[in-house]
């Protein structure tokens, strides 16, 4: 018996989506959807994974065919639009609950919209010598209603240079009563690693940069003048 061999009709390929990541931007809480990459990296070893980490049409990061209910670790590198990093992020997806918000950290160079409420400064370190780059600065407004930050309110961050600098963008509640001319009282916290060093409090308005006009030492006590532009 002579003739063609037939296949059977195999019928296209259907990716499973494991895990979607969504940088955004805390200030102004939008995705930032370009200039931002991420990979899949092995903690163990220090290493990247093979596995693609492909972008879907709505500038989401996504992982594919991998297994839900695992812990996953990425390496996600935003610089080339303008953010702090690159930074690890771990989250376990399951099949309720497959899509993290990665909120993106500023640096003093960072493209920060007019009319944004700003903090810039520059931190140091009391010993010769010693380093103040990578650190994190933390800002976390109280509430509109002014009331103290709760567990899971927003915290807005920074990450100083290799000169210290810093620059951290916020989205401040307004008041009940919709006044934005009040200002609202906002700690500021320098980290080093994990473990926070000092905390600052500080009075910031609406939509100004505010400045502290002279270094803040991470292991002091000094409290260098703050400045908001008017």
């Amino acid at each position: 018996m002579t003739g063609a061999i037939e296949f059977p009709a195999l019928g296209p390929r259907v990716d499973e989506v494991t895990a979607v990541l969504v940088p955004a931007d805390r200030a102004s809480r939008r995705a930032v959807t370009s200039g931002v990459t991420a990979v899949l990296w092995d903690p163990t070893t220090d290493r990247a994974l093979p596995d693609r980490v492909v972008r879907n049409l709505s500038g989401g990061l996504v992982l594919l065919n991998r297994p839900l209910g695992q812990d996953y670790t990425f390496r996600i590198d935003p610089t080339g639009a303008g953010y702090a990093g690159p930074v690890p992020v771990t989250f376990r997806p399951v099949a309720a609950s497959r899509r993290r918000i990665v909120w993106l950290a500023s640096r003093p160079d960072s493209s920060i919209e007019p009319g944004t409420t700003t903090v810039r400064g520059v931190v140091t370190r009391s010993a010769a010598g010693a380093s103040a780059s990578g650190l994190d600065v933390v800002a976390v407004p109280r509430r509109g209603d002014g009331a103290a930050p709760a567990v899971g309110d927003p915290e807005f961050v920074g990450i100083t240079d290799a000169r210290g600098g810093f620059a951290v963008a916020l989205h401040l509640e307004p008041a009940d009563d919709g006044d934005l001319a009040d200002p609202v009282e906002t700690t500021i916290t320098l980290n080093r690693g994990a473990n926070p060093h000092r905390d600052i409090v500080v009075q910031l308005r609406h939509g100004r940069e505010h400045v502290f006009a002279e270094a803040l030492v991470l292991d002091g006590s000094n409290e260098p003048p703050f400045t908001d532009g008017a």
